[in-house]
């Protein structure tokens, strides 16, 4: 690798759902347990399972919104500082980390990620919320055209958020 090359090593991404159910009976409960893992891990590349760059940040907007372009904005930074861009998305992080505001994600239209790409498609991230979505295949999340991602509260103010975006650069 030459000075100054970048690598996503690896990322991973981990659901673990833990539940108990039990029904009280006469003489005994009945329970119920559920113990779920399910995982995601991308190495470093182009294609199914892979990525290489990284967006990671914690970010204030509001009501106005902002439109996040990790494409071709040239505004939005890696994490050692360097202008990022973003052809296809692997894997979409959204912590609203807001006690009393809702966050809304989309709604920008035609411009918005494919996922947003109807004023209407407004994905609602209610208080202390996340959301993640991932695009794993070979194709991922295209957004060489459609590249904008809008955030806003859902409501006069300002209100913080955590984001990751995981993603490809195949330049």
């Amino acid at each position: 690798m030459a000075t100054g090359d970048k690598t996503l090593s690896t990322a991973g991404l981990v659901l673990a759902l833990t539940a108990t159910f039990t029904k009280e009976l006469d003489l005994a409960n009945l329970p119920f347990g559920l113990n779920l893992n399910r995982g995601l891990t991308f190495a470093n590349g182009e294609g199914a399972n892979q990525a290489n760059r990284i967006f990671v940040d914690t970010r204030t907007t509001d009501d106005t919104g902002e439109s996040l372009d990790v494409h071709d904005g040239g505004v939005l930074k890696d994490p050692h500082g360097d202008v990022l861009t973003i052809d296809k998305v692997k894997a979409l992080y959204i912590k609203n980390t807001d006690a009393v505001k809702s966050l809304h994600i989309g709604g920008a239209g035609a411009s918005d990620w494919g996922c947003y790409a109807n004023v209407s498609d407004i994905e609602v991230v209610k208080p202390g919320g996340e959301i993640l979505k991932t695009f794993p295949d070979s194709d991922g999340l295209d957004i060489t055209t459609n590249d904008i991602l809008k955030i806003k509260s859902a409501t006069a103010g300002n209100i913080t958020y955590d984001i990751i975006i995981i993603g490809v650069d195949p330049a």
